[in-house]
């Protein structure tokens, strides 16, 4: 109880950030957050873990796109 009413009195931020989190899915802070954990402020990875209820199931980076998408189709090499 000290500890919390201590907090408030130096205006510390509660935690909205979960370390759990981190190793859980074997990525660093910066992967889901831009600046600071508790800046409030998230990447694309950030904001669709947050709504897909804490979970990357289903995540696909724009970047990634192509990676994510495997084909069985051989190349013409007509082309």
């Amino acid at each position: 109880m000290v500890l919390v009413v201590g907090m408030l009195a130096i205006g510390a931020k509660p935690v909205a950030a979960n370390p759990a989190w981190t190793k859980k899915e074997r990525k660093q802070c910066v992967y889901c957050h831009v600046g600071a954990w508790d800046s409030g402020k998230y990447t694309e990875a950030g904001q669709y873990y947050k709504s897909h209820e804490f979970s990357f199931n289903g995540y696909v980076p724009k970047g990634d796109a192509g990676k994510a998408q495997v084909s069985d189709k051989k190349v013409d090499d007509k082309h």
